[in-house]
């Protein structure tokens, strides 16, 4: 079950971020054709793909968080 009654499916793919990481990503899938579609590659940039790691495509939480983290490393100058 997915989310209020729906059935469907997560596909693993690729993280849409980067080539390199190492985390998991995944997209729903649908139907048949959904699942044939991730295992051709044709879902690898799918809007609803969410790595892990980075997050969607569309988290511009995960760059806050990094600015963030960057900004409280900083010593702070008084």
């Amino acid at each position: 079950m997915d989310g209020e009654g729906d059935i469907g499916l997560n596909v693993m793919l690729p993280c849409p971020h980067d080539d390199e990481c190492t985390g998991y990503a995944w997209a729903p899938a649908y139907s048949v054709t959904c699942l044939f579609r991730a295992l051709n590659g044709e879902l690898d940039g799918h809007e609803d793909i969410v790595c892990t790691v980075h997050g969607a495509l569309d988290d511009v939480d995960q760059e806050a968080d990094d600015h963030a983290l960057e900004e409280s490393r900083e010593p702070m100058t008084v």
